[in-house]
């Protein structure tokens, strides 16, 4: 016989009220029930728990060693119980987020304070990822909800928001001859040192297909990298022009760097909020609407 959770509850009851019968009322059971649910656990543990006499009961050794596991035990179960509970009834309170390093850094820290304000016992995981991933880590379920700008036919089965329009700028070097004007056409970017992020950006293609639009030649970088912080911090530097979202300027201000609007063509892009299909539980909609007022 296996020692059971009601068995661990009458054993538990009687060391702490030193006696069968406060532990019978306590529990609401027969004085006679309690005493057999402790020699059963007993009789599948192997080893007597309890020293009785007829003034009082007493731990034995062993019944003092494995009181604090039974505790511990019957703690454990009950709080998977009540976290089984909770998502049963979409009572669910953490959530993952997938979403790209730039929107990680720019727009996801201020949501995530609205998502703890609106839901304190909540936790939101973060998880960054190329957006060329994200839709497949939602649909495999590492993530309740994606955050960024996605391909259409990435997005089968998933149910899509768009959240907000994020237009390309240029970000040059405040020293550059650039700098100095309000807005600015691709053309006039002709022959300018370019930093650009790796052929495994979305923002890479939406790049090239801007340079072909506005009949420049095909992008030939001066440098080519992973990260946005990267590209900015090459660009202060002086050593290149690069063409970023406008939530790139969200990254912390930097005084060797302007951002200037680009037209012909103007090239916006959606930024899209992602989930599978279904009723979301209460974190993941706390942390949807958070996002969702955040781009506002």
């Amino acid at each position: 016989m296996d020692a059971t959770p009601r068995m661990l509850r009458a054993f538990l009851a009687v060391a702490e009220e030193a006696g069968f019968t406060a532990a019978a009322r306590r529990l609401g059971l027969a004085q006679s029930v309690v005493s057999e649910l402790v020699a059963a656990l007993e009789q599948a543990l192997g080893a007597r728990l309890l020293a009785r006499s007829t003034r009082r009961v007493t731990l034995t050794p062993a019944g003092d060693a494995f009181r604090p596991r039974a505790a511990a035990l019957l703690a454990d179960l009950d709080a998977a119980a009540r976290a089984a509970r909770r998502v049963a009834e979409g009572e669910a309170l953490t959530t993952t987020l997938a979403t790209t390093p730039l929107l990680a850094a720019a727009l996801v820290p201020a949501a995530l304070r609205r998502f703890a304000a609106a839901l304190p016992e909540g936790q939101a995981r973060l998880l960054e990822a190329p957006a060329t991933r994200i839709p497949d880590l939602v649909r495999q379920g590492a993530a309740s909800l994606g955050f960024g700008t996605f391909p259409a036919k990435a997005l089968d089965g998933l149910v899509v928001e768009r959240l907000f329009t994020d237009r390309l700028t240029l970000f040059c070097p405040a020293s550059h001859r650039l700098a100095a004007r309000r807005r600015i056409a691709w053309r006039e970017l002709d022959g300018e040192p370019w930093i650009a992020l790796d052929t495994t950006s979305a923002l890479r293609a939406l790049t090239e297909a801007a340079r072909l639009t506005a009949g420049l030649a095909p992008l030939s970088p001066v440098q080519e990298v992973s990260q946005i912080a990267t590209v900015l911090a090459l660009v202060e530097a002086g050593l290149g022009l690069a063409v970023l979202p406008q939530a790139g300027g969200l990254l912390g201000p930097r005084r060797g760097i302007v951002i200037r609007p680009l037209d012909q063509p103007v090239v916006n892009r959606d930024v899209l909020l992602i989930r599978r299909r279904g009723q979301p539980d209460r974190a993941t909609s706390a942390l949807a609407a958070a996002l969702a007022e955040q781009g506002r």
